[in-house]
């Protein structure tokens, strides 16, 4: 779908479901997001899209290499979020995924 007032991302492929719902409740997890420290709502709009367009977020530019731009990112993010404001928002709080959990969980995979 197209984004016009997008400023990063001026199109996106999102899930189908997001345009079609009556209700939109955006139930995201509370974490370190290294753009705005805190990934909330915002960010968690990212799963409603599929690798395609996630992965545009992170290449940025290419020339500060993946994950690198994270002023791309970030605006990326503020740009998905012109495609449908969510009815209510909720951040489950309960755990917090801090910079230090996911560096070890990232170094868990490889």
């Amino acid at each position: 779908m197209e984004i016009p007032a997008g400023v990063s991302l001026k199109d996106a492929r999102v899930a189908k479901d997001l345009q079609e719902c009556d209700v939109f409740i955006n139930v995201s997890i509370t974490k370190h997001h290294e753009g705005v420290h805190y990934s909330g709502a915002l960010k968690n709009m990212m799963g409603l899209c599929p690798f395609s367009t996630n992965s545009y977020f992170h290449l940025g530019t290419l020339k500060l290499g993946w994950f690198a731009d994270v002023n791309h990112l970030s605006q990326c993010i503020a740009d998905l979020n012109l495609v449908r404001k969510p009815d209510l928002c909720i951040s489950d709080a309960t755990t917090f995924i801090t910079e230090t959990d996911l560096m070890a969980w990232q170094t868990r995979r490889r």
